[in-house]
């Protein structure tokens, strides 16, 4: 995949498949909850909405702080097994294959969670297949919207990253570290362009940066722009 094709891909699998930057655990894992979330909203009324919301934020808490504690596990463990005698009543059901391969994501590192994405994305397709009407605009819709947040997250991978200048951090006693962070903990994406005129009121003419925060979106945890300000790879 060259730079060019990166940046209008329509396929967000061979965009996953093609990143020449080496994706990490922790994006493994937010880019796992986005095809999760889609899944959601195509089983919007069949879901078991209180235990799917339980293991989507265990997720966004192990991409959180990189590692899974005893609790952690636990709750897995219980998940697993509730979502285990989910699919022996509906051994057809897609959503509960998919639900098994986030938690499989959770629980091993390295290339094989890496290469679990391809089979929730397949799974993926297979959900929206199963809703029947409107399938190639769903799937069009939901792959575009796909690669959109692969951007978001990894911007263009094919540059080197913006410089940080730490006279950026020193300014208003802190504030960009502490705007950015509470974007990041309450998902307060709508508050990115305020993160821009704070960066730029410190000293930052970086375009892409200040671009990025003040672009429409979607953004998620993981925007590589809110993650080099917060220094998480």
């Amino acid at each position: 995949m060259t730079e060019k094709e990166w940046l209008v891909s329509g396929d967000p699998y061979t965009m996953w498949l093609n990143n020449p930057k080496l994706i990490s655990y922790r994006k493994a894992i937010l880019f796992a909850v986005v095809i999760m979330e889609d899944i959601s909203m195509a089983f919007d009324e069949s879901l078991d909405r209180p235990n799917f919301s339980k293991l989507i934020n265990l997720a966004q808490k192990i991409a959180k702080v990189g590692k899974i504690d005893r609790t952690d596990r636990k709750t897995i463990a219980k998940l697993r097994h509730y979502f285990q005698d989910a699919m022996s009543t509906y051994l057809e059901d897609n959503q509960f294959q998919a639900i098994g391969e986030l938690i499989n994501l959770l629980i091993k590192k390295g290339s094989l969670a890496v290469g679990m994405i391809g089979i929730l994305q397949d799974i993926c397709n297979v959900v929206i297949l199963d809703t029947g009407a409107g399938y190639r605009d769903a799937l069009n819709s939901l792959r575009g919207h796909q690669c959109q947040i692969l951007r978001d997250i990894f911007g263009n991978p094919f540059q080197p990253p913006p410089a940080i200048n730490p006279v950026w951090f020193r300014w208003s006693d802190g504030a960009i570290i502490k705007i950015a962070r509470v974007i990041y903990d309450e998902h307060g994406f709508d508050r990115l362009p305020i993160l821009a005129d704070a960066l730029e009121d410190a000293g930052c003419t970086d375009a892409a940066i200040l671009e990025h925060l003040r672009g429409p979106g979607p953004h998620v945890r993981g925007c590589w722009a809110l993650d080099l300000l917060l220094g998480k790879e």
